[in-house]
């Protein structure tokens, strides 16, 4: 039940806020995902999942590329955040700054470990957004080529006037 509460109340946020008219599709057994259209001249778009607790996630998902890549992401745990109400907040303001914003997501690979950053151009200033997600080099993940790399997106929709960045 949390995950279909969760589901309605995404979706309901999305065409509230953001104008965005989209529905939650099966992504394996335990969670749900949905797709957010990518802006002109993105080079990721965002994606939304959320399992079987409630928990939501956001994801970015590089366009012209492997889509079993290793990138960037934001969980929201409760425990992050304090209470579930906390969670969900962060969890809406965070995605209402990612697809009203323009943003960015620094790639900087090293011999031990390849991190990711994702900012939003917010009056002026680049603000972080989430967690610097990072993996040993060593895994099997699979990170996308280079070493140092920043991706951008313009904003995939107008709209939304919260604050500053989660």
């Amino acid at each position: 039940m949390e995950q279909t509460e969760a589901i309605e109340r995404t979706e309901a946020f999305l065409r509230a806020q953001l104008g965005m008219h989209a529905r939650f599709q099966p992504g394996g057994p335990e969670w749900s995902q949905l797709s957010l259209p990518p802006a002109p001249d993105a080079e990721y778009t965002f994606e939304i999942h959320v399992y079987e607790d409630g928990e939501p996630q956001i994801c970015a998902r590089l366009l012209n590329d492997d889509s079993d890549r290793y990138f960037w992401y934001h969980p929201f745990e409760v425990p992050d955040f304090g209470s579930v109400d906390e969670r969900d907040s962060g969890f809406f303001e965070a995605l209402e700054l990612l697809v009203t914003k323009p943003s960015r997501i620094r790639q900087s690979k090293g011999w031990f470990l390849c991190r990711f950053i994702c900012e939003v151009l917010d009056n002026g200033q680049w603000r972080r957004v989430g967690p610097t997600m990072s993996a040993l080099t060593f895994t099997t993940f699979r990170f996308p080529p280079g070493r140092n790399r920043t991706y951008t997106s313009p904003p995939s929709t107008k709209g939304g006037s919260r604050g500053p960045a989660a």
